[in-house]
């Protein structure tokens, strides 16, 4: 999946690769761009779907860790269109879509 998400940087390129698991349990790799060929950044996520249809992923473990930059979680639904929209869980950030590549 690919799109962008708003951050205290501002607008930030975001491939978002998910792959369920055992038990409901969500994997996911949140692979970013800011300014690409800049600042670039990679981490692991796990989380879930809930019954009403929300996913909740949270930040695991960095794979790649530009200086000053923070792991973040996301929350949000998948919508009809194969849309994942939602909002970023960390306070100084906002609003994240991608789509199915």
């Amino acid at each position: 999946m690919v799109g962008r998400y708003l951050c205290g940087q501002g607008w930030t390129e975001l491939t978002l690769e998910v792959r369920e698991t055992r038990n409901g349990v969500i994997d996911a790799v949140f692979d970013f761009a800011f300014r690409p060929g800049e600042i670039t950044g990679r981490f692991t996520m796990r989380g879930r779907q809930s019954s009403s249809g929300e996913v909740d992923l949270r930040p695991v473990a960095w794979q790649r860790q530009p200086a000053g930059w923070i792991m973040v979680g996301m929350r949000g639904r998948v919508g009809a269109d194969g849309v994942f929209r939602g909002r970023i869980t960390s306070p100084q950030c906002g609003a994240f879509e991608v789509i199915p590549s």
